[in-house]
């Protein structure tokens, strides 16, 4: 007859053998140390496993930082050479203010002294004089050029250098026409 033991469950059997195995005192000792030193390298494994883990995701946030932080530097640059730009215009600017503030002057007088019907298309000024060219709609639109410019601070001598009209603007009653003025401050 079989009898059953309800209160304990049966020991598996892998259990059992390894609880039935017998150890010679003799390699007690040696087995305990190689128990041993596999626990302790497991453990250091799983440590480092997990150190190393820890410096990975560092070095990902880092790594991170330091992409953000060069793509920062990349637009300071592109930003730092377009002031450098802006710098260097207007420092242009400045030096062009600076050295024709009294020819510039001296154009806007001249362009403000014109009579209505005149006006200009070019102005320079190539150090003996000042060259103007442009159209007036008439020989008296043109003619009150002359007293205008008289009246200058500088009290310019006139010279009408040409003055004409092509085939459709003579129709108009448009000529074109160059004066030269002297007295000039250099």
């Amino acid at each position: 007859m079989i009898r059953f033991d309800y209160l304990r469950s049966a020991r598996p059997a892998l259990v059992r053998r390894f609880s039935d195995l017998h150890v010679p005192p003799d390699l007690k000792g040696p087995l305990f140390a190689i128990a041993a030193a596999v626990t302790i390298v497991t453990t250091e494994w799983f440590i480092e496993s997990y150190r190393l883990s820890v410096t990975l995701a560092f070095e990902g946030s880092y790594r991170t930082q330091y992409d953000e932080s060069r793509l920062q530097l990349a637009k300071t640059k592109v930003l730092y050479v377009g002031l450098e730009r802006v710098a260097g215009l207007a420092k242009e600017v400045h030096e062009i203010q600076a050295s024709g503030d009294e020819e510039a002057m001296q154009f806007a007088e001249i362009g403000n002294r014109l009579p209505p019907h005149v006006w200009l298309t070019s102005i320079s000024n190539d150090g003996t004089g000042i060259s103007l060219s442009g159209k007036a709609i008439g020989l008296a639109a043109l003619s009150r050029t002359f007293s205008g410019l008289a009246h200058t601070r500088h009290g310019y001598a006139t010279t009408l250098v040409s003055a004409n009209g092509d085939e459709h603007a003579a129709q108009a009653g448009i000529l074109h026409y160059e004066l030269r003025l002297d007295g000039a401050a250099q």
